[in-house]
């Protein structure tokens, strides 16, 4: 046990770091927060649940659950007026993303090389720790849904130790609360289960009691929340990641951003120890492993949101593909060390190790300096010569500290749908 706990020490260390450095460079409370703070504004639980499912309702924070706002409202109402505290739900959810990293570098057997690889891939992954730091509930779905996958993927005999099943049982209550994805992937996390599953019976592969749990819990939140009102758009969908073949690039890239200026040639070393596993014996491992699954379907989850997206009218955004982009990185090492494996030479595998290296090292510099950056600049303070309007303002409540001010209340005070809500034309209000 105590050499256990010495031979996981430095795991643990790392991935304090990694966590408590996404703060770093700290910024200011912006427009898609302004939900999560402005609910601190109000005394009871009730009232602010209530303000916060009229939102979802008519479409002012639609395709929300309203369970990261009213966690957001128990960290002001605990903490103060804090962009900090407010924050810190999804703090916890990039940890908690490690640790179910940690879990699956743990079952692959990976070596220390690759483990450390794969920690730097998600811990220096600039969209990942941008999350890292914002109240929105993207990274806590994230999190949620890759302690899910840890867990739902596991062996049976793992699945029925105390702590693991704890792990399991709160990523599962994450997950279905917390966005409405959960449901597209579970579904296909389950449709992959069924199709990889070994012999043995169903029930020993599926853990049917707590996926139908999750899932009902699910449907009820959305019932309730998202799925109240059926939104309607005609925006263009390749808005904010462009057309043709930029829509491409910005795809792959948005899931090997680690990798930096080598991600194009680890995708092409993938590709071609698939197509190399059809003819030679020894990538036929590659093929067939976990690792590379996950990384397949990181994708194929992706391009199903996109695809969803672009037939509803809605824009395509790089935060729709988070949990698939964290369900990538964590596969990233077992990919790699799985084409080394199957290499016979010591120079090629030298190779492999050196470009997955020098890409996730170069971003991680890259992130560090940032850090560094931030360090010395310490914390921002909104300026006091910025127009005054709710955003300003909410930035000046949470640097003064004390309560959230009563009056962001009005944040919740909107026209009738058929006017439609916007909170630019707000007035401000210190009106």
């Amino acid at each position: 046990m105590k050499n256990r706990a010495v031979s996981i020490a430095p795991w643990i260390l790392l991935a304090i770091f990694l966590t408590a450095s996404t703060v770093y460079p700290p910024k200011l409370i912006w427009t898609d927060e302004l939900a999560h703070f402005a609910i601190g504004a109000f005394d009871r639980f009730f009232d602010a649940l209530l303000a916060a499912l009229h939102a979802i309702r008519y479409g002012q924070s639609h395709n929300q659950t309203a369970v990261h706002m009213m966690v957001d409202w128990g960290m002001l109402r605990m903490f103060g007026a804090s962009a900090f505290w407010m924050r810190f739900p999804s703090l916890v959810s990039f940890a908690w993303i490690l640790l179910a990293a940690g879990l699956a570098f743990q079952r692959w057997n990976l070596p220390a090389r690759w483990k450390f690889l794969g920690f730097l891939a998600l811990g220096f992954n600039p969209w990942l720790r941008e999350q890292a730091y914002e109240a929105r509930p993207y990274l806590p779905f994230a999190a949620g849904m890759m302690g899910t996958w840890v867990f739902l993927t596991a062996d049976p005999i793992s699945r029925k130790r105390a702590w693991f099943r704890l792990f399991g049982a709160l990523s599962l209550l994450l997950a279905s609360t917390i966005h409405p994805y959960f449901g597209p992937y579970l579904a296909v996390l389950c449709l992959f289960l069924f199709m990889t599953r070994k012999g043995g019976r169903l029930q020993d592969v599926f853990e049917w009691k707590w996926i139908l749990a999750s899932s009902l819990l699910y449907l009820f939140i959305g019932k309730v929340t998202w799925l109240s009102r059926e939104m309607h758009f005609t925006w263009d969908p390749f808005q904010w990641i462009g057309h043709g073949f930029s829509a491409v690039r910005v795809f792959f890239s948005a899931h090997l951003q680690a990798l930096a200026s080598m991600k194009t040639v680890f995708l092409a070393a993938v590709v071609g120890a698939f197509i190399l596993s059809f003819r030679n014996p020894r990538f036929r491992s590659f093929r067939n492993s976990e690792a590379f699954h996950w990384f397949a379907l990181a994708f194929f989850l992706s391009l199903a949101l996109s695809l969803s997206s672009y037939w509803n009218g809605y824009w395509i955004l790089q935060r729709q593909w988070i949990a698939s982009i964290a369900l990538a990185n964590i596969a990233l090492p077992g990919i790699g060390y799985g084409m080394e494996r199957a290499l016979k030479r010591r120079f090629p595998k030298r190779v492999l190790l050196l470009v997955v290296g020098i890409g996730i090292l170069f971003t991680a510099t890259r992130e560090l300096k940032q850090f560094a950056q931030g360090l010395r600049e310490g914390w921002p303070h909104p300026s006091d010569q910025e127009a005054p309007n709710i955003l300003n303002e909410m930035n000046r409540n949470a640097d003064a500290g004390g309560e959230v001010w009563g009056r962001f209340r009005t944040y919740y005070d909107w026209p009738s749908p058929e006017e439609g809500w916007d909170w630019r034309n707000k007035p401000s209000v210190t009106r």
